[in-house]
């Protein structure tokens, strides 16, 4: 049991990482609509970048990250000079 309580903590614990790293990222002007980790370690991110330079710096942060690698971009997120909606894929190490 000790086991299985060790385990649940650290998966709360990595889970409470990427959320503060997430939150450290974000710059102002984005918004996000969804944010998500799947149980194989994929984290998701859509909203809304007010601006295409908020969404590189976005972007920046994730590929800067020590906790987030190969982050996946469309292009289609970078089309829109403004009020551009987004989504972001990168696997949680």
């Amino acid at each position: 049991i000790a086991g299985e309580v060790r385990v649940g903590l650290e998966k709360q614990k990595k889970h409470w990482d990427v959320i503060l790293e997430i939150n450290s990222i974000v710059p102002e002007g984005i918004v996000l609509s969804h944010f998500g980790v799947s149980g194989e370690g994929e984290l998701s991110l859509n909203g809304l970048a007010y601006t295409r330079a908020d969404l590189l710096q976005l972007k920046e942060g994730l590929e800067k990250s020590e906790l987030f690698e190969e982050v996946v971009s469309p292009i289609s997120n970078f089309v829109v000079e403004t009020d551009a909606k987004f989504e972001f894929t990168a696997k949680v190490k």
